[in-house]
């Protein structure tokens, strides 16, 4: 998944994402076509200043808001079907973490979807659809756009679960993305926060507000991917 430098995952982060998942209600309602508000001051700073140099988002200033630019939509909607219909995840993974993919394994552990090899975690997701959207749309950021390697890991991040919102249909199942709001007894944010899911096979993509990354109580970074070996995605 990488050009010419050594490829590299979202870092700082760890397997402890397992002790921060949130419950999500059940919700079965398709969204309208998916966009980003860009009305506050997260959408502002991590919207504005992040999703828009990289040319992979066409902005509405009519509507307060961006949507997918046509061509980058169709390449990774394009990329996603391929990965997904070959089974080929894990090989396209260790390709760009230059490892042997022959102990590379991904699944689910708890209610994460993670990725190890024999030295221990490579990344943790919120679901397979969270985890085949990353992989697949990180080469095509770098190919694209000259600024993503100049972004700091928490940058990429947040460009990647930003994008997440904007799928218009789910990686994992092709089920049609909906919204809902995370249990009144789960949700651990301060901020209200909506659940960005599939409607079909209920694999959360995203939350929005994307809040920047804060430490959780045992020390570990929460996010929605997390390596403990790589930096970032480029």
């Amino acid at each position: 998944m990488a050009v010419v430098v050594r490829p590299v995952m979202l870092g700082h982060l760890s397997a402890a994402l397992g002790s921060i998942r949130r419950m999500v209600a059940p919700s079965h309602e398709p969204r309208p076509e998916p966009t980003i508000e860009r009305d506050s001051d997260h959408t502002r700073d991590r919207v504005d200043s992040i999703l828009r140099p990289l040319d992979v988002v066409v902005d509405l200033p009519a509507e307060r808001e961006f949507r997918l630019e046509r061509s980058f939509r169709r390449a990774w909607h394009r990329r996603i079907d391929e990965v997904r219909q070959s089974g080929t995840a894990p090989e396209h993974l260790a390709h760009w973490l230059a490892v042997d993919p022959a102990v590379v394994d991904v699944g689910e552990i708890g209610t994460q979807y993670a990725a190890t090899d024999d030295d221990g975690l490579l990344g943790v997701w919120p679901s397979r659809a969270a985890f085949l959207a990353d992989l697949t749309a990180a080469p095509l950021l770098v190919d694209r756009s000259p600024g993503w390697c100049a972004l700091e890991a928490d940058q990429q991040e947040t460009a990647l679960t930003a994008l997440r919102t904007l799928l218009e249909s789910c990686p994992n199942c092709e089920g049609t993305i909906a919204e809902s709001s995370p249990s009144a007894a789960s949700a651990e944010s301060s901020t209200e926060q909506t659940v960005v899911h599939c409607g079909r096979c209920g694999s959360e993509l995203a939350r929005t507000p994307i809040e920047g990354p804060t430490r959780s109580t045992d020390g570990h970074l929460p996010s929605s991917v997390g390596n403990a070996r790589h930096s970032s995605w480029s």
